[in-house]
């Protein structure tokens, strides 16, 4: 693990401007976090029109076990690695005037995986039913078939996606963060009006014409965006020659993050296979809990994304001190945002499943059941943001094997616990795994990275938490009791559950920011002045 650098960096144009023009986390996070809470809402819109088409079906089944293996693709390239890997390279290569030879090792890196994403989509084209087999052995009969349709089909998704992740990694390494989330959003897009205009007489045909045209239409906005970035970045005389230690480096960081993933989606594939062999509905319910709960961390994560190249700037360009103070200053802002998402989404799980999904062919019964785990699988979310911010943060410091490992810990934990709480407590035993299992990983972090590097003080972070989770709980509590007399005064329907769900919101994110801002919180404090000087500001007449 390389330490910071002493002596005086030689820094790119880009970084230059960067640091002559300071600016706040939130200031730079806020339009990120918008096209990041747009993206999954079209997801969600997705999964409401899957509930109104095909309810809890075998042909959802079919697609979750489909979307396993394209989320695993996507994380593989996309999200959790190659971007973690190389911009802690363009950072490195920076500080040491070399960022020619990080530009020629990661476009020969793209090149190789756009050959792998095809002879990936050629094997699942070939052998569908090995990977049906593999995934959810107890699909029979019209399950099975969709399954092994998508999964032969679905697989050309693949050869966009292999490369998007290069071209994402290049994109943050350059601060462009909003292609991303704009490539998703686009994505979901796609798929929703495949299965919306097409359902009807294409069938469970609609759902790969949807996923395999969003991979297309993500990849092309990154290769439009990385286009720019290369006219403005780029060396002009391109540099044929690979440094090939460069390139050993980027694939020693990656291995680990490799095994990581790999490792997780095994756990994912452990969970598909004890949920198939329970009764039918039951895969497509936890599906749906899943997605939901991964509502409250959309800022969050949003938030670490813009965080880790700053992150990974510091530690190669600055002292340990600068280091630390940044990443205790992200982490507390990290639990000031999740803590009252988590809370608001537990207090009104039942109306917010009742607005999302509950209509045509998803029945009242299954709108409970699925209530009930999305509330159970929303207490690990702020475990689970806190994680995944700890994990980058390891990243920034290229500590790639160490926070990789805690994580595969506990997953294969959980995949030994998985197959027998199954079948003696069905989907919510599984669901409480799902819950314990962050808490207890981000405490194994913390632990490590306070030994790693001692000027992180844990223990000045307990009464912070403490005092945002008991606001939290208050607020969110008051909120869905508030929105409950209000959905009673507007009567049933929909516009009873549109009232409820908007005037607990409100009151309840109101009531949680004037208490902390009275109680003079450095976060709510920021946040203020932000919105006062959004809320002053005047456009220039023409």
């Amino acid at each position: 693990m390389s330490g910071p650098q002493t002596e005086t960096a030689v820094l790119s144009p880009d970084t230059v401007r960067a640091q002559a023009r300071p600016r706040s986390v939130l200031a730079e996070t806020s339009g990120l976090v918008a096209l990041s809470v747009l993206s999954p809402v079209a997801g969600l819109a997705v999964e409401m029109a899957l509930a109104w088409r095909f309810g809890t079906s075998a042909v959802v089944d079919a697609y979750r076990v489909t979307v396993l293996l394209v989320v695993f693709v996507q994380q593989l390239f996309v999200t959790a690695i190659l971007p973690f890997v190389i911009v802690p390279i363009f950072a490195e290569c920076r500080t040491q005037g070399k960022e020619c030879d990080a530009w020629a090792a990661v476009d020969f890196l793209g090149r190789v995986l756009l050959v792998f994403g095809m002879l990936l989509a050629l094997l699942l084209f070939l052998f569908p039913a090995r990977a049906t087999n593999l995934l959810a052995p107890g699909l029979v009969g019209n399950g099975r078939s969709t399954a092994i349709f998508f999964i032969r089909w679905c697989g050309l998704a693949f050869i966009p996606l292999c490369w998007s992740g290069v071209a994402c990694g290049i994109l943050y390494a350059h601060g462009v963060f909003r292609v991303a989330p704009l490539s998703q959003l686009a994505a979901n897009t796609i798929l929703l009006a495949a299965i919306v205009a097409g359902g009807a007489k294409l069938g469970s045909a609609s759902v790969v014409v949807g996923v395999v045209g969003s991979a297309i239409v993500g990849a092309s906005l990154f290769a439009i965006r990385l286009a720019i970035v290369k006219r403005q970045f780029a060396p002009r005389r391109q540099n044929r020659k690979i440094d090939f230690p460069l390139l050993r480096k980027l694939l020693r960081l990656a291995v680990p993050l490799l095994g990581g993933i790999v490792v997780g989606q095994i756990s994912g594939a452990v969970v598909s296979r004890a949920l198939s062999r329970l009764p039918a509905g039951s895969l497509a319910s936890f599906g749906y809990s899943w997605k939901l709960g991964q509502i409250v961390q959309l800022v969050p994560m949003a938030l670490s994304t813009v965080l880790f190249p700053k992150l990974s700037e510091a530690w190669h360009s600055t002292g340990r001190q600068n280091f630390t103070a940044s990443y205790v200053r992200a982490a507390r802002a990290v639990f000031f945002i999740t803590m009252p998402l988590t809370c608001l989404a537990f207090a009104l799980r039942g109306p917010v499943v009742a607005f999302l999904l509950q209509r045509g062919a998803f029945s009242p019964s299954a709108g409970a059941f699925t209530a009930a785990l999305f509330g159970m699988l929303t207490l690990g979310a702020p475990a689970g943001a806190m994680g995944a911010y700890l994990d980058r943060t390891f990243y920034a410091t290229q500590e790639t094997v160490l926070p990789v490992a805690v994580d595969a810990i506990f997953a294969v934990g959980m995949m030994a616990l998985v197959p027998a709480t199954a079948v003696h407590f069905g989907v919510k035993g599984v669901a409480l795994i799902y819950t314990l299992v962050p808490w207890l990983t981000w405490g194994a972090l913390l632990i490590l990275f306070q030994g790693r590097h001692p000027g992180f003080r844990f223990r000045s972070l307990r009464g912070f938490a403490f005092r945002i989770t008991a606001i939290a709980a208050a607020s969110g509590w008051l909120g869905a009791w508030l929105g409950g007399i209000c959905a009673r005064l507007a009567g049933t329907g929909l516009l009873s559950l549109v009232l409820g769900l908007t005037s607990g919101t409100i009151f309840a994110g109101s009531l949680f920011f004037a208490i902390t801002l009275l109680l003079g919180l450095p976060e709510a404090v920021e946040i203020s002045g932000h919105l006062r000087r959004y809320a002053s500001f005047r456009p220039r007449p023409c």
